[in-house]
């Protein structure tokens, strides 16, 4: 989830690129606005409860899969449809069928699970707490320009 609010807030950050300029002097303020998209990011991530169901398509090394992913509080449960382009075969639902059993049975399996998105999201959290310094926030003409620092 802080994965999506990560992108989320870069899209934020890029709208302030497209607003309209501070008066001069006032560059700092374009700082503070960015560390605040993150820092409310970051809060919603934290509080936030939300569950979702959605579809993952996922390339590694030129091999596709989509998966369907359901969001749950023990972790995300995901059901393999398509590798490759193709429906999975008799076999490769059989295989996707028991490491969903895995999962709802096997404590260790979710603990896994949980600790890698926590490792994940700490990971993200750092990037995103970066994100206002890894840019020089000023105004300029009509819009707000950001170049690397």
């Amino acid at each position: 989830m802080l994965l999506f609010r990560c992108a989320t807030a870069t899209v934020l950050c890029s709208v302030v690129s497209l607003t309209p300029t501070l008066a001069h002097g006032q560059e700092q303020n374009a700082r503070d606005l960015v560390q605040s998209i993150v820092d409310n990011e970051l809060k919603a991530d934290t509080n936030g409860h939300s569950r979702w169901i959605y579809r993952d398509a996922h390339t590694v090394n030129g091999k596709s899969t989509v998966k369907l992913v359901v969001q749950i509080p023990e972790g995300d449960v995901s059901k393999t449809i398509e590798m490759n382009g193709h429906p999975l075969t008799a076999q490769q639902q059989q295989t996707d069928k028991q490491k969903m059993h895995r999962f709802v049975t096997d404590p260790a399996v979710r603990q896994k699970q949980k600790r890698n998105r926590q490792q994940n999201g700490k990971k993200v959290a750092s990037m995103m707490k970066m994100l206002p310094g890894a840019f020089l926030w000023t105004g300029s003409g009509e819009q707000w320009n950001s170049e690397p620092t």
